[in-house]
């Protein structure tokens, strides 16, 4: 009775390491605990996923419904994420904005706006809200002319990976425009994706030690 136990537990445990090794980790970064740094603050939540077979970064944001204020006129997204990026090798694509406007600007480098064309988009951070070392923050700005979220849209787009996992990510930004009707303005960033709730796969290890000390108890 006693190796039949053992069986069982030993069979128990390579279940619960197959499961562990076939249940993906996580589904990407969420963004949704912002410091406000504009005249009127905005709640968003920003996805973003990794496809690694189209090897590109897929990132969707919209207003959270809590939110104190909506935003009329969405203008700009910026990121930290390698200074590699260029106008030839962005990527920019699968863009799905409320009013299907094209984006009319982007910048690299040590970005704090975006001008050009149509586009008027300023994410230049002051008062003091960044820590040391966080001066040259962004290193891709991209840019709308007119993208609504006031009614719960979700705008989109992709960018290519260049080699590059969701690990890379780091401080990113959000400019809005026109939050209390005609009036106000709205500068959003977050210098990380928040931290994620333990995932089942926490919850499988927590198993399979389990497992383990029961099996050494039932030998001894």
């Amino acid at each position: 009775m006693k190796l039949k136990s053992n069986n069982r537990s030993l069979f128990c445990l390579n279940a619960a390491i197959l499961m562990l090794v076939t249940i993906p980790a996580s589904a990407g970064l969420i963004y949704q605990d912002f410091t406000h740094a504009g005249g009127d603050s905005i709640n968003y939540t920003v996805t973003i996923e990794h496809d690694v077979v189209d090897e590109e970064f897929d990132v969707t944001y919209s207003v959270q419904a809590s939110s104190p204020n909506k935003v009329g006129k969405f203008t700009g997204f910026f990121f930290d994420l390698s200074d590699s990026y260029n106008a030839s090798n962005l990527g920019l694509a699968k863009q799905s904005n409320p009013n299907d406007k094209d984006s009319c600007g982007q910048a690299f480098g040590d970005v704090k706006s975006v001008i050009n064309g149509g586009c008027n988009s300023t994410l230049n951070i002051g008062g003091g809200l960044l820590p040391p070392g966080f001066d040259g923050l962004f290193d891709v700005g991209i840019a709308w002319k007119v993208n609504d979220l006031t009614s719960g849209q979700m705008g989109s787009f992709s960018i290519n990976d260049l080699g590059l996992s969701l690990d890379d990510w780091g401080a990113i930004g959000l400019r809005g425009q026109e939050t209390s009707g005609n009036e106000g303005s709205a500068k959003e960033f977050q210098l990380s994706a928040d931290v994620p709730e333990p995932s089942i796969l926490a919850l499988f290890a927590a198993g399979v030690l389990g497992m383990r000390f029961t099996r050494r108890n039932q030998s001894q």
